[in-house]
């Protein structure tokens, strides 16, 4: 019984990962960089900051959004700045 409880607790936590920031949108003036409720704002920055490089821009954030079902995608815009 004790097995059963650790294996359903562990197939709990492992439900609730964080998905990699990944760029959705690049173009020279904006950087759109999603991910869910779990990645952190420090990846999102970072994988902005690559995306606005590309151009030699510098990634100033501008606003967030929720897409899919009960938030579970959110996007970050961000702009590309000289």
């Amino acid at each position: 019984m004790r097995r059963l409880a650790i294996v359903i607790v562990c197939a709990l936590a492992a439900g609730g990962c964080a998905a990699p920031a990944v760029i959705a949108d690049l173009e020279t003036d904006k950087v759109i960089v999603q991910g869910n409720e779990y990645t952190g704002e420090d990846a999102i920055a970072a994988k902005a900051a690559e995306g606005c490089a590309v151009h030699g821009r510098k990634a100033v954030p501008v606003s967030k959004w929720c897409a899919g079902t009960y938030c579970s995608v959110k996007r970050f815009l961000f702009a590309c700045k000289k």
